[in-house]
């Protein structure tokens, strides 16, 4: 799984219990009619991840989020329990199983 380059998005990387399928979220600061990520967004990207308990990352400009929308992000990473946090800022974020099933996230300054 891979996401376009980030600038100022999130994303959320997971997979299923058997860990045979991954899912990735992205997660735009706002959308097309600036509208900015808020708390009642949050039921959507949990609903999204019901089949997807395991390995859960939240990667991307996570400083930008926690400085600009920290009520939504933290609503964010309440909603996405056990899911660690990895920042390495903007570029591309991608992810895959290793070799004993964990998911490797992997990381490309653009």
């Amino acid at each position: 799984m891979r996401f376009l380059q980030f600038f100022s998005s999130i994303g959320i990387f997971a997979s299923n219990a058997d860990r045979s399928r991954v899912i990735g979220i992205n997660l735009p600061l706002s959308d097309e009619q600036d509208n900015l990520f808020s708390v009642d967004d949050v039921a959507s990207v949990t609903a999204l991840l019901a089949d997807f308990p395991e390995n859960r990352s939240i990667v991307g400009n996570i400083a930008l989020w926690q400085n600009n929308l920290w009520k939504p992000f933290d609503a964010l990473v309440d909603g996405v329990p056990y899911a660690e946090q990895i920042d390495y800022g903007g570029g591309i974020y991608a992810a895959g199983f290793d070799i004993v099933g964990g998911l490797q996230v992997l990381f490309r300054r653009s």
